[in-house]
């Protein structure tokens, strides 16, 4: 059995080669699982094979050779790489071949040729012939205990970092524990770094630092800076969450990143301008992404707060069950001054975006900013208890920007708790659902319209939101006339 000895717990290393490719591993054919989404997995506990099958509950002790499900196996078991035999120390001088056996250097890493066979003269230093593979203790070579050992952390994730790009790329984990940044960690191409859970593995940065940096920072350029960066490709940094310390300005920041970079699972918090900031990216993973305890702004997606050069929208991405809990400070938003403070969640430009639930919730400002313009259908849109500060007379749950582009689309809008919609501008809402828990004091404010998808909805408004209802009908005739 590949499950030493026990179930339904199943092997750390194989639920990690199945993550490595994207798959999620829900359970084992002998203990029943259920499938929810395309990329859960079963696995069979005596040969190692996951199966992925139509969404539902497969029964305990099936048989994932009576039909109806494919195995992925094929694209995701690999044999761990030969084991690198110990034959030296630079210090005295040897011979290493390539990844068969390695030297060690004085900083206690041992390094093999990147390719054939070197002899080091004694005293000699690894030049750029030669790739660290790290501690050499047992670990795999792209676990991040292969790296640390009482390490500077983030020293240790860098040689991990440069170590997989040298060696072609591909995917380094890191196991549960709390681990502290003293300056940026900045990503790079074809390397995805994957945490253990969002719950059990927790990055900070150190405390006192991070003014005008990101705890992680998913770009080839500064925080904010004027130039048009590289497109940063095949990178990433997921199952974490990632903690500002109150005194860094960003936590995750993702700008100029394309080509399947992943940053999936991440909790941001505790960051003094936004916990979150994604611009001027496409082809980018960032589902279940969570903002928490935000000094300012939570998660931000297309909009530039630092003035940066280069592109600000975001197109084709996923942003897949989007929340925000807590931002913003009590002296800093005033709606009519500073109305953008301190919300949850920003959606500025998205283009072509997977949003199918979005959630903002006990901001001091408005919970969530969305400007008209995105382009992108919010399938689901939760505001609760949002408008914290005693500058917020009204409890703003969404604030809709204006904007020269077709109507923001929501097909389902949870308002609770008397959460107001506020209406900017000439800005145009098209609203399938929309839920209250009471109508009596009225939904909407501003100076918008809105397109009822469902006319009979407009039977739970009063008469101050009649005012802000057009008929979606006569637009779309209007429209055509046109």
């Amino acid at each position: 059995s590949v499950f030493e000895g026990f179930e339904p717990r199943i092997n750390e290393s194989l639920r990690r080669s199945y993550a490595e490719a994207g798959y999620n591993v829900v359970g084992t054919f002998l203990a029943g699982f259920t499938i929810v989404n395309a990329n859960d997995v079963g696995i069979d506990e005596t040969t190692g094979k996951g199966f992925t099958g139509p969404a539902g509950t497969v029964a305990a002790g099936t048989n994932p050779a009576s039909g109806g499900f494919t195995d992925v196996s094929l694209f995701v078991l690999k044999s761990e790489p030969p084991l690198i035999a110990k034959t030296g120390l630079f210090s005295s001088g040897g011979s290493a071949e390539s990844m068969k056996s390695a030297l060690l250097f004085s900083d206690d890493y041992y390094y093999t040729p990147r390719t054939g066979v070197i002899t080091a003269p004694a005293g000699s230093s690894p030049d750029t012939t030669w790739v660290c593979v790290g501690l050499l203790n047992g670990a795999s070579l792209d676990d991040m205990r292969n790296w640390l050992d009482g390490r500077p952390h983030l020293d240790a994730f860098i040689a991990a970092r440069n170590s997989k790009s040298t060696r072609g790329g591909g995917v380094v984990t890191f196991p549960a524990g709390d681990y502290t940044f003293a300056d940026e960690f900045v990503c790079v191409d074809y390397v995805k770094f994957i945490g253990e859970d969002r719950r059990k593995c927790r990055v900070f940065g150190a405390a006192g630092s991070g003014a005008g940096k990101a705890v992680v920072r998913a770009c080839k350029s500064a925080v904010g800076s004027v130039d048009t960066p590289a497109y940063l490709s095949f990178s990433g940094f997921s199952n974490c969450t990632i903690d500002g310390s109150s005194s860094w300005d960003v936590g995750l920041y993702v700008r100029h990143c394309t080509n399947e970079s992943v940053f999936d699972n991440v909790t941001a918090q505790n960051c003094k301008k936004a916990n979150s900031i994604f611009i001027g990216i496409f082809y980018v993973s960032a589902k279940n992404h969570v903002s928490r305890d935000a000094r300012d702004l939570g998660v931000v997606i297309g909009k530039k707060i630092f003035r940066e050069g280069g592109l600000y929208e975001v197109n084709a991405s996923a942003f897949n069950n989007l929340r925000g809990n807590y931002a913003g400070l009590d002296d800093a938003y005033n709606p009519t001054t500073n109305p953008y403070a301190g919300a949850c969640v920003t959606i500025w430009s998205a283009n072509s975006c997977a949003f199918d639930y979005v959630g903002a919730e006990n901001a001091y400002g408005a919970g969530a900013i969305i400007r008209k313009g995105i382009n992108s259908t919010i399938q689901i849109l939760y505001v609760e208890a949002n408008g914290k500060g005693t500058a917020s007379v009204d409890k703003i749950g969404a604030r809709i920007i204006d904007a020269d582009f077709p109507s923001l689309i929501i097909s389902s809008l949870d308002a609770t708790r008397q959460q107001k919609i506020y209406l900017e501008g000439s800005s145009l809402l098209q609203v399938g659902e929309l839920y209250s828990e009471s109508f009596a004091s009225g939904i909407f404010m501003g100076t918008g319209k809105v397109l009822l998808m469902n006319g009979r909805s407009a039977n739970n408004y009063i008469a101050a939101d009649q005012s802000f209802i057009e008929n979606i009908e006569t637009k779309r005739i209007a429209q055509f006339g046109a």
